[in-house]
């Protein structure tokens, strides 16, 4: 289901060309398994326009093929695009260079964020995570953004789709369970309140919270699978407290100010995403008593502060269009 952030813009795309897609999707016994969420995958079936299939043998289909990370490619004939996820491409299990030979392109967001990730990170048993990718075929690397950014959002839709106040809004990635402890959370939604804060509060749903919610706090799961549900709060939100979370990359497309907890555990590869002009940072042990001082100081922070991390190491909208117009579809 978390795919449908990148395949859906596609779909879009290639309807107002003329083009009819087919989704193809099997179990995967995940809290994001298509089969779990069937009935919310017809409905953007019809709703969107494309066709809808599951996936039991191999297709004999010789259209052009969207995968995430080249995942599944032995399943499929035809030319085969990889989409990047995140950072998963030069993860734990190398996605790139277990794929790359078997696909036709593999298409990044920028050439400038490959070549700014650190070589490996620590991992949380201390042992070094894979190098960075060899990139061998540059014949085959498109650097084009990502689908996942062409989605269409309005902030009044989204305040009554998931009835929020009128009040300021601070969007919080909520930590893995694995980091929880290293954070009191509690101390921050006081001081959120304190500043009078509609704090809206996002996590997935194979990890726990159990932060009570009140008229001031909201707690969201995966509700909506397309638009995404964190993309739609951090849109809708006036600046983020993130700890550590990838989600960076939206806090930074959308230009939210962040205040961000570093609590993982290992390297964060997108360090390069966290500029200081609209960017603050806290360490352990955090300081608890700044927190505020750093939310009004991000209540400074405007539009133009985030051209210069956008236009290096991200891009403009219109990344489906410019993939389809590469393919010449």
């Amino acid at each position: 289901m978390n795919a449908l952030k990148y395949f859906v813009p596609l779909i879009k795309e290639g309807n107002e060309r003329g083009i009819m897609s087919t989704v193809y999707w099997q179990p995967c016994g995940k809290y994001n398994c298509p089969e779990r969420h069937i009935n919310n995958l017809k409905n953007l079936s019809e709703q969107i326009g494309f066709r809808l299939e599951k996936h039991t043998a191999q297709t004999a289909s010789e259209n052009p093929t969207f995968l995430i990370e080249g995942i599944g490619h032995q399943n499929f004939k035809g030319k085969k695009i990889a989409l990047t996820a995140m950072v998963d491409y030069r993860g734990e299990d190398g996605l790139y260079d277990a794929s790359i030979k078997n696909i036709d392109y593999y298409v990044f967001p920028n050439k400038s964020w490959i070549n700014s990730m650190p070589e490996t990170g620590d991992s949380l048993h201390g042992a070094a995570k894979p190098n960075k990718p060899k990139f061998l075929n540059d014949e085959k690397n498109l650097f084009l953004g990502s689908p996942k950014y062409d989605v269409e959002l309005n902030k009044e839709e989204i305040i009554k789709k998931h009835n929020l106040s009128t009040k300021k809004k601070c969007f919080l990635f909520y930590p893995r369970h694995r980091d929880i402890h290293q954070i009191n959370m509690h101390k921050i939604l006081s001081i959120l309140e304190g500043m009078d804060y509609e704090i809206l509060i996002k996590y997935r749903e194979k990890e726990q919270c159990d932060l009570p919610s009140n008229k001031n706090i909201k707690i969201f799961k995966d509700e909506s699978w397309y638009p995404h549900t964190s993309m739609e709060l951090i849109y809708a939100s006036d600046m983020v407290i993130n700890t550590d979370s990838t989600g960076i990359k939206e806090c930074v497309f959308f230009k939210k100010p962040v205040l961000n907890f570093k609590i993982k555990p290992f390297v964060n590869w997108l360090n390069f995403l966290y500029d200081k002009k609209f960017h603050q940072e806290l360490t352990l042990p955090f300081n608890y008593e700044s927190i505020e001082e750093k939310i009004k100081k991000a209540e400074l922070v405007e539009e133009k502060d985030f051209k210069n991390t956008i236009d290096k190491f991200l891009f403009e909208p219109g990344s489906s269009k410019r993939i389809l117009d590469f393919l010449k579809l």
